[in-house]
């Protein structure tokens, strides 16, 4: 399916092993052009950028998609963006590789959004952006966008008039466009969790097949709807 972008989203819930105790749960799901898929629900001992990293890189690699991993979509919290111990950080370094794509849930972009464009665009004083365009915020690291992507940047050597009939270009624009930037996906995840948390089992290994029969259920039934039930 291409590149993906790994989302992942966290929630202290009640102990599936019933008490007063709580564990803290973080859904961990893939996306891509074609693809949305719940890897897993993992429960950690504290949702701290180690932590969730730590569970992140394990249940990526179980799944072997390290190599297809090419962002991360993430809420802004200390725990995701800290410089020296945020889950993005950690789970670089985890993965040995860099996924460049930091892609901050849009919901709380604001404040966070120069975490990922200094990774991807050259900084000027705002003084000086009167009469710039558009080539002059891209700099030799901007081509590390296409590596990531594994995508074919020849076209870049062209007269842009020339793009739109290149297959690169439209294969490179498909691709760009179907990366999820807010992380919705991982916040369905979290939902899911949250109403089976008491269902059915208090064994761990049996409560994250019954998250993968429910996401596969919800996929083949996405509604009540009478169409959809006969089919």
């Amino acid at each position: 399916d291409g590149p993906l972008v790994i989302q992942f989203d966290g929630k202290l819930l009640p102990s599936i092993a019933g008490g007063p105790g709580k564990e803290d749960r973080i859904a961990i799901i893939v996306t891509g052009r074609t693809t949305e898929k719940l890897l897993a629900i993992p429960k950690v001992v504290q949702g701290t950028g180690e932590q969730i990293a730590k569970a992140a890189a394990e249940t990526i690699t179980d799944w072997e998609l390290t190599n297809s991993i090419a962002g991360m979509s993430f809420d802004t919290t200390a725990a995701n963006t800290g410089h020296l111990n945020g889950t993005c950080v950690l789970l670089e370094q985890k993965l040995g590789k860099n996924c460049y794509g930091w892609l901050v849930d849009t919901t709380s972009l604001k404040s966070y959004a120069a975490t990922f464009l200094k990774r991807s665009i050259k900084y000027t004083g705002k003084e000086e952006l009167g009469d710039k365009k558009l080539d002059y915020f891209i700099g030799s690291r901007s081509h590390f966008f296409f590596e990531v992507l594994n995508l074919d940047k020849s076209f870049l050597n062209l007269p842009v008039e020339q793009w739109p009939q290149l297959e690169a270009y439209q294969h490179a624009k498909v691709v760009a466009r179907s990366l999820k930037v807010v992380n919705d996906s991982a916040e369905r995840g979290i939902a899911l969790a949250t109403n089976f948390n008491k269902s059915l089992t208090k064994k761990e290994d049996e409560k994250q097949y019954l998250y993968q029969v429910v996401e596969s259920h919800c996929k083949q039934y996405p509604d009540a709807k009478k169409a959809t039930l006969n089919q």
